[in-house]
């Protein structure tokens, strides 16, 4: 797979990036700086479909699925642009849209390229009936 970044998305990318930086919401997602990011085959077309591959994710190699429309990660219904075991990433069009980590205990929802809000405990809260 590889990852390339297309000319009318250099600025788009750039500005998401500081946006990101100064949010000051840490996210779980080691593929958060891969928004708007075209990934493309061998013969330089966009990818779309499934694609599986051991990838480096916080520094430990890792059974990757990615799931891409048009060359962008993209998630179809309830199938996650991006799983690995306990972290699945729900992507449209290039942007992430939900995260969910630690086996779903920990929830980050996305908004315009950004993290807005993340839950976390979320299996205690559920058990003592808390409204999430």
């Amino acid at each position: 797979m590889n990852l390339t970044l297309a000319d009318e998305n250099a600025m788009a990318k750039q500005e998401l990036e500081e946006r990101i930086a100064k949010c000051g919401v840490k996210s779980k997602s080691p593929f958060a700086m891969l928004q708007l990011v075209q990934a493309v085959n061998e013969n330089n077309e966009p990818i779309t479909g499934q694609v599986t591959d051991t990838l480096m994710v916080f520094g430990v190699p890792t059974l990757v699925i990615c799931n891409f429309k048009d060359g962008y990660f993209h998630s179809e219904g309830d199938r996650p642009a991006i799983e690995y075991p306990m972290h699945w990433e729900y992507w449209e069009n290039g942007y992430i849209k939900k995260i969910k980590e630690d086996g779903g205990d920990t929830e980050e929802y996305w908004e315009d390229g950004l993290p807005v809000r993340i839950e976390t405990n979320l299996a205690e809260r559920r058990e003592k009936g808390e409204d999430i």
